[in-house]
């Protein structure tokens, strides 16, 4: 992000089309609904995430009353002024659609830990607490920011190459899930990040079986 992954002319462009379609309800200053497009709580709201999390919301939420109307191009110069607009620095390349998932929106001191209370997708062994019986995951990877409540089409055969990690999370579940058909595999968990001292919750919105063995 801060090598400059997008062109001044590809920002005036955003802006243009920010000014035409977002501006009435955002502001062109970006300080409508309490500035959720720029400073600290567009950081809060978008860091640790990879550029396609901004580009979807950005798709699928505007303009009020028309998502998805103004065609890729143009949502990917919406972005570009959003980022310059936030004092990421533009570069010698224009940001294509193809770049969003590996480029990684992080603050200028650079990654810090995924929020509280964020979207996330993890990955790991789906057990039980030999305490309480409570449902945790072990060998689990580091939190991921999505969009996402529920996995995409396709989305499961990338989880499936994703390696185990070393978190542990306890599971805030409803029986709806049926976690007990799942015990002892390795599964992919989505759902709301939930820091704690001791042990991270995950609220989750989404169990999905990866691999009947985890080979932890």
């Amino acid at each position: 992000m801060w090598q400059g992954v997008y062109t001044e002319a590809q920002a005036a462009r955003g802006q243009a089309a920010y000014e035409t379609h977002c501006g009435r309800c955002h502001r062109e200053d970006l300080a409508g609904y309490n500035s959720i497009l720029k400073g600290s709580r567009f950081m809060q709201k978008f860091r640790e995430s990879s550029l396609d999390l901004l580009f979807d919301k950005t798709k699928t939420t505007m303009p009020r009353g028309a998502p998805a109307s103004l065609g890729d191009t143009t949502y990917l110069d919406i972005v570009t002024y959003l980022l310059k607009e936030n004092d990421f620095p533009s570069g010698a390349q224009e940001l294509r659609l193809e770049d969003l998932p590996r480029t990684q929106l992080v603050g200028k001191e650079g990654p810090e830990p995924v929020p509280d209370v964020s979207l996330v997708r993890v990955v790991g062994c789906l057990t039980t607490s030999p305490s309480d019986s409570a449902w945790m995951m072990t060998h689990s990877t580091d939190p991921v920011r999505t969009g996402n409540p529920q996995p995409a089409p396709g989305e499961k055969e990338a989880a499936e190459r994703v390696a185990l990690g070393a978190k542990t999370y306890r599971l805030l579940t409803s029986a709806a899930y049926k976690p007990e058909l799942y015990q002892g595999h390795k599964v992919e968990v989505r759902g709301f990040l939930i820091r704690r001292p001791v042990e991270d919750r995950l609220n989750i919105t989404s169990l999905e079986t990866l691999d009947p063995n985890c080979g932890e």
